[in-house]
């Protein structure tokens, strides 16, 4: 038994299910563009004229799940991956996706066309599917006819499915993996096409007003559309030198709550009482971390704990806090490349903008760092964001590679955060006081899972954990 799943889009973007991976032979003289072919224990992709193999071995089933109109399977060891088959019919959505890739889009303006193309498919998709009589997971479906019919068919399931938090696709011919929040990093039975690679890099593009050359071999853009958030980094030859990479990050993580951290234990209540109750008294949090360790996530849920009345500013390469509601005092740059703007320079202009507090997402140079430093210099509160694992290891790298004089004026927190075992952590809390006479002064205020109060204390920080554990509504607090 064989069966297709939404065969759609640009030539031969489809999903092909089968039981002996030798039958995709007979399909290769007919099929252009790219097919994914999916096997019990091999996967192949039509690329063009390149057929790519890969074995794909099943281990043991260790949870089923439904994501719209498919069923997700995961398996462990020895081969722990990440399966979906369709759990509907299939007909009436492979209908709608060839009505819409025979559609031509009308865009308003050359900002953001990606997202007015999506948009427009997934609204003619919505109407098509009701006079269908499709009734069940009818946004999903529709989110899903979209991407298909936009020729990303192999990984639109991927970026339907909110336990999918980053996809890699690192080469045409190389298997694609993911990380998924609950199972951590597992193997997607698709070999990468080179098709679907342009396509990312187009729509990155389109995104951000940025091009991919052979002067600028790399374009990271922020896909926003009604159903999906996505950082997508693309790399194209000759940097990429196997024929081009991507990496698509999903963003919709970053909205959890400081009481969803506190219950998947993340941190602990008292820590979030001491980082609320800290911010809310002008103190500055660096939150440091390696990549995927949830850094921004953590931004996020404090920043929604800070006083209403305060004016927000947050600066930031590829968007990654959550869109502000009407009513909420928030002003967001991005400063992608593409956008003729840079980080430096919207963080020096930010004193001439009156915020209350600034946020920076990713300090990742000399440059950008002595801006933000600027900032808490003047005595603004700052919620920044940086790559380290240890306080002497950022130190370093500021005095002995970037230079700087650790003439801050005012203290700080910061915050280490890490990603153990598919689990994100906040492991330990160092207080940070800079003068020109003494230099560094640091207190270690939370580490191994509590609070240090007599550290809090000699740190005059107990007003601020107070603070925060009224913000917070907290309590049960131990003494």
């Amino acid at each position: 038994m064989s069966f297709a799943i939404i065969t759609v889009g640009w030539p031969g973007s489809s999903v092909v299910f089968v039981d002996d991976p030798k039958q995709a032979e007979g399909v290769k003289a007919e099929a252009g563009g790219e097919v994914c072919f999916v096997g019990v224990k091999n996967t192949l992709t039509l690329d063009g004229d390149i057929l790519r193999r890969a074995r794909f071995p099943m281990g043991r089933r260790v949870a089923e799940y439904a994501v719209g109109p498919l069923t997700v399977n995961i398996y462990a060891e020895p081969w722990p991956s990440y399966r979906w088959t369709p759990s509907v019919d299939t007909s009436r959505i492979n209908s709608v996706c060839s009505k819409l890739t025979q559609l031509k889009v009308r865009v308003g303006g050359p900002a953001n066309l990606f997202r007015q193309i999506f948009d427009e498919l997934n609204t003619r998709a919505l109407k098509m599917l009701a006079e269908a009589g499709v009734d069940k997971w009818v946004e999903e479906t529709a989110t899903l006819c979209a991407l298909s019919a936009l020729g990303l068919t192999p990984i639109a399931p991927l970026l339907l499915d909110e336990g999918v938090e980053e996809v890699y696709l690192d080469r045409p011919g190389a298997l694609c993996y993911l990380d998924q929040t609950r199972y951590g990093r597992l193997w997607y039975p698709y070999v990468v096409g080179r098709y679907t690679l342009q396509r990312l890099g187009l729509y990155t593009e389109l995104s951000v007003s940025g091009a991919l050359s052979y002067a600028s071999n790399s374009v990271k853009g922020y896909i926003q559309t009604g159903k999906l958030s996505l950082r997508v980094s693309v790399d194209s030859e000759p940097l990429a030198a196997d024929g081009g990479s991507c990496v698509i990050r999903k963003l919709y993580h970053s909205k959890w709550t400081l009481d969803q951290l506190i219950r998947n234990g993340t941190l602990s209540a008292e820590v979030a009482a001491l980082l609320v109750g800290a911010v809310r008294r002008g103190y500055s949090l660096l939150v440091c971390g390696l990549p995927r360790s949830g850094k921004t996530t953590l931004c996020n849920a404090i920043l929604e704990h800070l006083p209403a009345e305060w004016r927000k500013l947050y600066i930031e390469d590829v968007l990654e806090t959550e869109s502000p509601s009407a009513e909420d005092r928030v002003v967001r740059y991005s400063t992608d490349s593409g956008f003729n703007t840079d980080k430096l320079l919207e963080v020096t202009k930010s004193l001439h903008r009156s915020p209350d507090l600034v946020f920076v997402g990713e300090l990742q140079t000399k440059q950008q760092t002595l801006a933000a430093a600027m900032l808490m210099a003047v005595g603004i509160p700052c919620i920044q964001t940086v790559h380290a694992t240890s306080l002497e290891g950022l130190l370093n790298r500021w005095r002995n590679i970037y230079g700087m004089r650790l003439d801050i004026r005012s203290s700080l927190l910061a915050v280490f955060i890490d990603h153990r075992e598919g689990h994100r952590v906040v492991r330990k809390v160092v207080y940070t006081r800079f003068s020109e006479n003494s230099g560094m002064e640091s207190l270690t205020i939370y580490s191994d899972g509590a609070i240090d109060r007599l550290r809090l204390a000699e740190g005059g920080l107990e007003g601020a954990y107070i603070e925060g554990v009224r913000a917070l509504g907290l309590t049960e607090l131990p003494s």
